[in-house]
């Protein structure tokens, strides 16, 4: 950690709000709680998802296209995100930068006409960065690396 001067306790108590930070970012794409979703992103998000061969899947630049094109496309989808063995580095109490280990499952219903794929099972690593802010831990930039990607037509 570069900011010597946060104590061993201090810096516990916030990698442990960035933790529950981002266990509600999955809960919330779940339960498609979306204004929820939102309120932990930065309004000027960068997010860039990329398939195992680097091949960029999505782009967004700000937090509303982000949500507005999410929430249509998982409208009618059951999905499971689930994040573990957080590498977390605190860059001062109000900055840091997180990779998480990630799996995620996407399934259409079998009516779903439109449905790109009957489900996708993923995994991959999220790469953050983070801002804490007066409501709590925001993310600044997400980049999503997938490792393998399963399909089901």
């Amino acid at each position: 950690m570069k900011n010597s001067k946060l104590s061993s306790m201090q810096d516990l108590a916030l990698i442990e709000e960035i933790k529950r930070m981002k266990s509600r970012y999955c809960r919330y794409v779940d339960t498609k709680q979306w204004e929820k979703l939102a309120g932990l992103m930065d309004k000027k998000i960068s997010m860039d998802f990329r398939d195992p061969e680097g091949k960029q899947l999505f782009s967004f630049d700000n937090r509303k296209d982000m949500i507005s094109l999410t929430s249509s496309m998982l409208e009618k989808a059951v999905t499971v995100h689930h994040v573990h063995n957080p590498e977390i580095e605190l860059l001062s109490s109000d900055s840091a930068k997180a990779i998480w280990a990630m799996e995620d499952l996407i399934a259409f219903p079998e009516d779903a006409q439109d449905a790109p794929f009957k489900v996708m099972h993923g995994f991959g690593h999220y790469h953050e960065r983070l801002e804490r802010t007066t409501d709590g831990w925001i993310i600044k930039s997400l980049k999503l690396h997938r490792l393998k990607l399963e399909y089901t037509y």
